[in-house]
């Protein structure tokens, strides 16, 4: 067995189109589509898709059901399920969403047997800091060799 860990961000990109059809979370009704960019520039590695069951306002402890898959354009592509909790709502201004992921791999590239995928969010709905929804995420797969 061994690992492989990834670590980038992700920007929300109006231009990566998702829908329900590209969810398989059930009762899905917010759709993120994104770029998935290195840390340290804004080089494209391929796109992410997300999607979430919100069922109440986004307040602080909220904790709402979240599913992503990375489609990276080495052909890697990873999908994960899990929650995010909403961290903060009003830091640094009203409306802003700090939230944390945490995600199970339930698939990825021919040998992966599982992992988790993580991330510190901002999510930027009404576009108040002017910089949009994105994330650093961390993902941690494990290969069966």
């Amino acid at each position: 067995m061994h690992a492989r860990t990834l670590v980038f961000r992700t920007v929300e990109d109006p231009t990566v189109e998702i829908g329900p059809d590209d969810c398989r979370l059930v009762g899905a009704n917010l759709f993120l589509g994104g770029r998935i960019v290195p840390l340290d520039d804004d080089g494209r590695l391929g796109v992410a898709l997300a999607c979430a069951a919100l069922t109440e306002p986004l307040v602080r402890d909220v904790v709402v059901p979240f599913a992503a898959e990375f489609r990276f354009d080495d052909g890697g592509t990873y999908a994960a399920d899990g929650t995010a909790r909403v961290v903060d709502a009003d830091v640094p201004a009203a409306g802003i969403v700090q939230a944390a992921c945490a995600l199970r791999l339930t698939s990825g590239p021919p040998g992966v047997i599982g992992g988790t995928a993580t991330s510190a969010s901002v999510f930027d709905p009404a576009g108040v800091l002017g910089a949009g929804t994105g994330s650093v995420w961390t993902i941690n797969a494990y290969f069966d060799d």
